[in-house]
């Protein structure tokens, strides 16, 4: 049995370096051009096309963006973005590539070694400063913020919640799950508190589903298209989720945001130290909370008096 899986493994880096290899005959860049190889969740996707404009103006390259095609409307949120082009499925999470920016070459935007993930947290080092070290960018570079829904996407969000039977402005969308990042102490049970408090100041809760399509009893859920989310969160009006990609997605919408973190140790410090939005240079960041036994009791209290400050 050993030896049949090492043939496997050997058989399946065979075919990912053809499969590499045919790729970048089929997708050559010109002398003008560099490639970001994206890898993971929504959150590692906003990270790096937010980081593209600032890899084009140093390097002097237009930037093509290469990830898994579930990820292309993200790309399109960035005009200095040149183009996108599909990922295979082989590839992903794959080190392909080199390792830093050179023109005509795809760099691979991911961790190579464990190395810079086991920083995060340290010292005030997050994941934007991993991002910035990958690209050979400086540390006082500045993330861009994707753009800003469009009219036409606005109406659309505005029929999407009204078919669903949701009001536009007193709707709160609730993102419970998260795919990687740990969601700790922040349980279904403090969700359906929260819910009940949004009920009592007028705000209808509605669940996202998310990728561990995680129910909430007595809230309904909804499916929101990831194209869409952006413009169905902001015409909703509210948006409460525990940290995870998602919280990326909506981070710069002009709304009632609250981003809310497990009161537990990752790496080396919690998932507020290494993800919080303080390095993002927002005009309208998100309320943060560590939840912690007080912040949940003034969460859930200010809440319920539609008191709570957050856009």
């Amino acid at each position: 049995m050993i030896a049949i899986n090492k043939l496997l493994r050997f058989a399946q880096s065979i075919r990912r370096h053809y499969t590499w290899k045919t790729f970048c005959a089929n997708n050559s860049l010109d002398a003008t051009e560099c490639g970001l190889l994206l890898q993971v969740g929504i959150g590692d996707h906003i990270l790096g096309c937010g980081l593209a404009k600032a890899v084009s103006l140093k390097y002097g390259l237009d930037v093509v963006v290469v990830a898994d095609s579930k990820f292309e409307f993200i790309a399109n949120l960035y005009p200095s973005i040149k183009r996108f082009v599909k990922m295979p499925q082989i590839l992903k999470r794959q080190p392909i590539g080199i390792e830093e920016i050179k023109p005509g070459h795809f760099t691979y935007v991911y961790y190579r070694s464990n190395d810079l993930m086991r920083a995060a947290g340290y010292n005030g080092f997050q994941m934007m400063d991993a991002y910035k070290i990958m690209l050979g960018l400086g540390h006082d570079t500045e993330w861009e913020a994707p753009t800003h829904p469009s009219v036409e996407e606005l109406a659309q969000a505005t029929n999407f919640l009204v078919d669903q039977g949701f009001d536009p402005g007193r709707t709160a969308i609730l993102c419970i799950d998260s795919g990687e990042t740990p969601t700790g102490n922040v349980t279904l049970d403090f969700w359906a508190e929260l819910a009940n408090s949004l009920l009592a100041a007028g705000i209808r809760p509605v669940c996202n589903r998310g990728p561990k399509g995680t129910a909430l009893t007595g809230v309904p859920s909804i499916n929101i298209p990831l194209k869409q989310f952006r413009a169905v969160t902001l015409t909703a009006g509210h948006f409460y989720g525990v940290r995870s990609g998602i919280c990326d997605l909506v981070c710069d919408l002009q709304c009632s945001k609250i981003v809310i973190y497990p009161n537990t140790l990752n790496w080396f410090g919690t998932v507020y130290d290494w993800g919080s939005f303080s390095k993002f240079n927002l005009k309208y960041p998100p309320k943060e909370i560590i939840l912690t036994e007080e912040a949940k009791v003034n969460l859930i209290i200010s809440t319920k008096k539609g008191s709570l400050q957050h856009v």
